[in-house]
C-alpha cells in the first residue's frame, strides 16, 4: 500500500513550485504563515488510485487548503501558520464520478456521492493530524486504505434455452462514503444484467466494477426470467477484496459457487450456494488465504488441527490446507486515546507490516467469529504454549464490517464501545497460511 508522507519543516522559505496538475484553493484570510507543510507520495505509482485530493483543516475545522493531483507522482508544498491541522487524502477522487467538495464547503463528514448516472471507481482514503510549530520540525506518515471491493466476473451456466434475461443483485451495500473515510447509508444495492454468450453461458465481466462493502451479511439473488433465487450470505463482503461468482442451473436445482479473491488486495473467501426451485437457499462462506500468503511451516503435508500449536502459534481454524493462526505475541500502546477509526487502522497496519515475519507476511486483525472463539476457549488455550497468556481482564482489537472494536474474554459479548482506554487495548493479530 502506498504511503503519503507529510513532512513539516519550520522555515521562512519561498513557495516550492507545485506540479503543473495541481490547483490551489484558499477559502479564508489567514494569519502570517510561519511553517511549511510538504506532502509527497512514496511507493509504486501503480498502487495509488488517482486523482488524489488533499484537504487540510485547521483547529477550527475549517478547510484552509485543497489540492488536486491528477498524476500518481506529485509534490505539495505550502506555507501555513503554526497550529494543529488535520489532513485528509482521497485517492481515486474522479470528479466525473464523484460530487467532490471544494475548500469552501468541505467538512470532515462531507458525503462523496456519485454523479448522476456515474459508477464508483477505485477509491482510497487516509487521514491524520499534525502540529506545525514555528522553528520546529515534525513528520507524519499515512497509509492509504482501499474503501471498495471489485466485481471481476459473474457467470451463470446451463440456463434453460427459453430464458431471455438473467440478472444478479447484491443487497445491502453502503450508499456513500464520507471525506473522513467512514461509510454512510445502509440501503445501497448493485444489480447487473448478464449477456448470453455463443456457448450458452450468461456472463457479466464489465471491467472495473467497484462497490462499497456490504452492510452486515448481504443477500445475493439470481433472477432468470421471472424467477428469483436468493441466498443470505453468512459473512459480509468487505472492502479490499475482488468478487467472482459462477453458477450452474441443473434439474431445478441452482448451484452457485463463488470466490472473493484477494489477488494483491486482501484475504480470499470461497462462497458456496444452493438455490432450490422453490426459492429457498442454503450455503456457507469460508475464509481462505491470499495466494501470496506464506507459511512458516514450509512444505510440510501434516496439517494441524484446531487447538494445536503450529510454529509457536495457536491454531484457530483449519479449512483444507489453509490454517488460521493466532500470533504468540501481543502489544499495547499501538494507538492513542481518542484516535478515530482511520487513525487507528493506519497505526495498526503500520505495525502489522513488520509483525512476526518469520511466521507470515499477511497478518490482520481478528474478526468477530475468531474473537468469539477466543472468548469461549481462552482458559483451555492458556494451558498450551501459546506465547503471551490471554488474560480475561485485557481487551483486544478486532475488526467487524470494516469497523475496529475491542473485546474482553470475560464479557458476555465480544464488542464494546471503547469504554476502556484505547492505548491499553492489545494488538494480537491472526494470519491464514497455506500448508502445501
Amino acid at each position: 500500500m502506498n504511503r503519503i508522507e507529510f513532512k513539516i519543516a519550520a522555515a521562512l522559505c519561498g513557495m516550492i513550485a507545485l506540479a503543473s496538475c495541481a490547483e490551489e484553493v484558499v477559502n479564508e484570510e489567514m494569519p502570517e504563515p510561519d511553517s511549511e507543510l510538504c506532502i509527497a507520495t512514496r511507493g509504486e505509482a501503480s498502487e495509488i488510485a488517482t486523482p488524489v485530493n488533499i484537504y487540510v483543516f485547521n483547529s477550527d475545522n475549517r478547510c484552509v487548503r485543497m489540492e488536486t493531483f491528477t498524476e500518481s507522482t506529485w509534490r505539495f508544498s505550502e506555507k501555513l501558520p503554526a497550529g494543529n491541522y488535520s489532513v485528509y487524502a482521497i485517492g481515486g477522487a474522479d470528479p466525473t464520478r464523484l460530487v467532490l467538495p471544494t475548500a469552501d464547503n468541505a467538512t470532515k463528514t462531507t458525503s462523496l456521492t456519485l454523479q448522476s448516472g456515474a459508477s464508483l471507481g477505485d477509491l482510497m482514503t487516509a487521514n491524520g493530524t499534525v502540529t506545525l510549530v514555528a522553528n520546529g520540525q515534525n513528520s507524519l506518515t499515512l497509509s492509504m486504505q482501499r474503501k471498495v471491493m471489485q466485481i471481476e466476473q459473474i457467470t451463470i451456466k446451463d440456463v434453460p434455452a427459453d430464458i431471455t434475461s438473467v440478472s444478479v443483485s447484491i443487497t445491502h451495500t453502503y450508499e456513500s462514503i464520507l471525506l473522513n473515510g467512514e461509510y454512510t447509508g445502509e440501503t445501497g444495492s448493485f444489480t447487473c444484467n448478464l449477456t448470453k454468450q455463443d456457448n450458452g453461458d450468461w456472463v457479466y465481466n464489465t471491467p472495473n466494477t467497484f462497490l462499497l462493502p456490504s452492510v452486515g451479511n448481504p443477500t445475493i439473488a439470481v433472477t432468470m426470467g421471472s424467477t428469483t433465487y436468493s441466498y443470505n450470505s453468512t459473512e459480509p463482503l468487505e472492502a479490499n477484496h475482488k468478487l467472482s461468482i459462477e453458477g450452474t442451473f441443473c434439474d431445478n436445482m441452482f448451484n452457485l459457487s463463488g470466490t472473493v479473491t484477494g489477488v494483491s488486495w486482501g484475504d480470499n473467501k470461497s462462497i458456496n450456494f444452493q438455490f432450490n426451485s422453490d426459492g429457498t437457499s442454503q450455503g456457507n462462506t469460508n475464509t481462505e488465504p491470499n495466494s501470496g500468503n506464506e507459511g512458516g511451516g514450509g512444505t510440510s503435508a501434516n496439517i494441524p488441527e484446531v487447538g494445536d500449536i503450529y510454529n509457536g502459534c495457536y491454531v484457530l481454524a483449519v479449512s483444507g490446507n489453509d490454517v488460521t493462526l493466532l500470533s504468540p505475541s501481543q502489544e499495547d500502546k499501538i494507538v492513542t486515546d481518542g484516535d478515530n477509526q482511520e487513525t487507528m487502522m493506519s497505526k495498526i497496519n503500520n505495525r502489522l507490516t513488520n509483525w512476526e515475519k518469520n511466521i507470515s507476511t499477511s497478518w490482520r486483525l481478528m474478526n468477530k467469529e475468531e474473537a468469539e472463539y477466543i472468548r469461549a476457549n481462552y482458559t483451555a488455550m492458556n494451558y498450551k504454549e501459546i506465547g503471551k497468556i490471554i488474560y480475561p481482564s485485557e481487551t483486544y482489537f478486532l475488526q467487524n464490517n470494516g469497523i475496529i472494536y475491542n473485546f474482553s474474554p470475560q464479557l458476555s459479548i465480544p464488542l464494546t464501545e471503547w469504554d476502556d482506554s484505547r492505548a491499553a487495548t492489545y494488538l494480537r493479530p491472526v494470519t491464514t497460511i497455506t500448508i502445501n
